[in-house]
């Protein structure tokens, strides 16, 4: 006989990460290196994800937090971000909303990629 009285719905357990991790996640420091970086023209905000070595994170820093910075985020930029988990229960996603954002350098991860590509370009692979 099957026993369906302790089993939760897909919204419920969503309901029940949201609440934990943007309860036990908010006003943390993160630092990482920025792909995938979108600056949506309209609405001003911005897109990108945070990754390091081993992993990475969508984040998003909507318009009134980014007005004010006195640089240009690009892909590649190791930065210092401030903000908060959030979790979207509809598609069960992870991001950091930022509030803050310091630019450290170049990162690591970008230097690597951007040695690779001019030795495989110097033995004609881009030929």
């Amino acid at each position: 006989m099957n026993n369906y009285q302790n089993c939760l719905s897909v919204s419920t357990l969503n309901t029940v990460v949201r609440n934990t991790l943007e309860e036990k996640l908010s006003d943390i420091w993160v630092m990482g290196e920025i792909s995938n970086f979108h600056h949506h023209p309209s609405s001003g905000h911005m897109y990108f994800t945070l990754k390091d070595s081993e992993s990475e994170i969508r984040c998003t820093m909507f318009r009134i937090n980014n007005l004010y910075l006195q640089y240009d985020p690009t892909n590649g930029l190791e930065v210092r971000i401030f903000g908060s988990v959030s979790y979207y229960e509809k598609r069960g996603q992870i991001q950091i909303k930022v509030s803050k954002m310091e630019p450290l350098g170049t990162g690591n991860l970008y230097e690597k990629y951007e040695l690779l590509k001019t030795t495989l370009f110097e033995e004609g692979l881009f030929d």
